[in-house]
């Protein structure tokens, strides 16, 4: 009885308890509270949206202050270790006798030994997932782009400065494939609160929608200065590189460099910029010959950011490059391709310009079945057509594309590329192999002569 009481005290009935019930089982006041519960719902939700929209405002200026203290006490720390400033201490300190003094002894510490500079504070970026953008990131974490999309829109709709519901927007825009939809996302970010983490990101994005763009090409500096070729100098441009990067792209490089040598070439290698830094070697020549072969390691020290936006790094490496090839003057370029498929052939086409010498692309395999992970999201969307298109086009550009098996050479025609310029050459190192690559050489010198930029076809 008392849970029929408790039940009668909120009943949603406003039927008199004489009246008899309505046809079809549900009466008038039935539908009346139904409806007002729903209002009332509807107006809680805008309330708890409302809500977590000033809970974001005020995690927002939590950041900026935190960031702006940091930056006070980074800055009055640093001040304290200046040797100026404890030069003024040391003569506050010189009221007494012993102290006038030691002060001689004392200034001279301070002048020869620095005191430990603070380290500058952490870049904060981004502060991590917002409560009330909990559910997208949930979506996000799921591979459900779509909606964590949907998530973020519905925030961003009452709230269009929202920074946490705009970090979703340009994080699933990203994995999606939208090249230009993250850097707008990203932008808007800056203007709501800037920080080098998000700068970052967006000048690499930018860098990577310039490397797809066909309307660009890493620039050597100056004119283009054309070189006398040696004979038989073939210029190999190889993305990774044995012996600290063993694979199948490096051991193409090699084993093909090796063949060609068997035959009287004069092969030399150019390894990609930050080779070998990146995998932590520090001491290295700038020539190593592996092999009787040369490898040329481009490399602008220590201090050259190699994690920076890949139009920055390919320009910087056509640069070094071009530098190389001046002083070797190949007859032929040869561009190996590498893990991310077509930088290599980017590179070698920008040294066609400046050196006048014939690009060879090599493709041993497409490689959007095998991206990284840092890559996964070119499988879809804009990113995933941009970087095909790419290929394609520095395939079609190149003037003549060289591939490992009769099966790729069908699906490289098939992309487009007249037959007539793709020779297959297979793995491994002997002197058929080698005198396959002289013969195609020759081909595409006696075309490149009489001002042609194409080969007659296979032998």
């Amino acid at each position: 009885m008392k849970g029929a009481a408790a039940v009668s005290r909120w009943s949603l009935s406003r039927v008199s308890p004489g009246d008899p019930p309505p046809a079809g089982g549900e009466s008038p006041a039935d539908s009346d509270e139904s409806a007002d519960l729903s209002s009332r719902l509807v107006q809680r939700a805008a309330e708890l949206r409302e809500a977590r929209s000033d809970q974001a405002a005020a995690w927002l200026r939590l950041i900026r202050a935190e960031d702006r203290a940091a930056a006070l006490d980074w800055q009055l720390e640093s001040i304290r270790a200046s040797r100026g400033y404890r030069l003024i201490r040391v003569m506050r300190q010189a009221r007494s006798a012993g102290a006038l003094l030691r002060m001689p002894l004392d200034g001279l510490r301070v002048l020869t030994t620095a005191a430990p500079r603070p380290p500058r504070p952490a870049d904060p970026g981004l502060r991590g997932r917002a409560e009330h953008t909990q559910d997208g990131w949930e979506a996000y974490d799921r591979r459900d782009y779509e909606t964590a999309l949907a998530e973020a829109s519905a925030v961003l709709a009452g709230h269009p400065k929202d920074y946490a519901a705009l970090d979703l927007q340009q994080s699933a825009h990203w994995q999606r494939g939208g090249i230009a939809a993250t850097v707008s996302a990203l932008s808007q970010m800056r203007m709501v609160h800037d920080s080098p983490q998000v700068a970052r990101r967006e000048r690499m994005i930018i860098g990577c929608a310039r490397e797809l763009d066909p309307r660009w090409l890493p620039r050597v500096p100056g004119p283009p200065r054309p070189v006398e070729p040696r004979d038989g100098a073939v210029m190999h441009l190889l993305k990774v590189s044995i012996p600290d990067q063993a694979g199948g792209f490096s051991m193409r490089g090699h084993d093909t460099a090796a063949a060609q040598r068997l035959v009287g070439l004069d092969p030399f290698v150019v390894t990609s910029l930050g080779i070998p830094r990146r995998s932590g070697v520090t001491g290295f020549r700038p020539v190593e010959v592996i092999g009787c072969t040369p490898y040329y390691r481009l490399d602008a020290g220590p201090d050259y950011p190699l994690h920076q936006a890949n139009d920055v790094v390919l320009g910087d490496t056509a640069w070094l490059a071009a530098r190389i090839g001046r002083e070797q003057r190949p007859s032929v370029i040869h561009a190996v391709t590498g893990p991310h498929g077509f930088e290599t052939a980017l590179v070698g086409l920008a040294l066609r310009e400046h050196l006048g010498r014939p690009l060879v692309y090599d493709v041993r395999s497409f490689h959007e079945p095998t991206w990284t992970d840092d890559t996964a999201r070119a499988r879809r969307g804009e990113h995933h057509e941009a970087r095909r298109a790419a290929e394609t086009r520095c395939m079609r550009t190149a003037d003549l594309v060289v591939t490992t098996a009769e099966r790729m050479r069908s699906e490289i025609i098939e992309r487009g590329i007249p037959g007539h310029k793709v020779f297959v050459v297979p793995d491994g190192v002997d002197a058929a192999n080698g005198q396959r690559y002289r013969d195609i050489y020759g081909q595409l010198l006696d075309r490149w002569a009489t001002g042609e930029r194409s080969a007659a076809g296979p032998p």
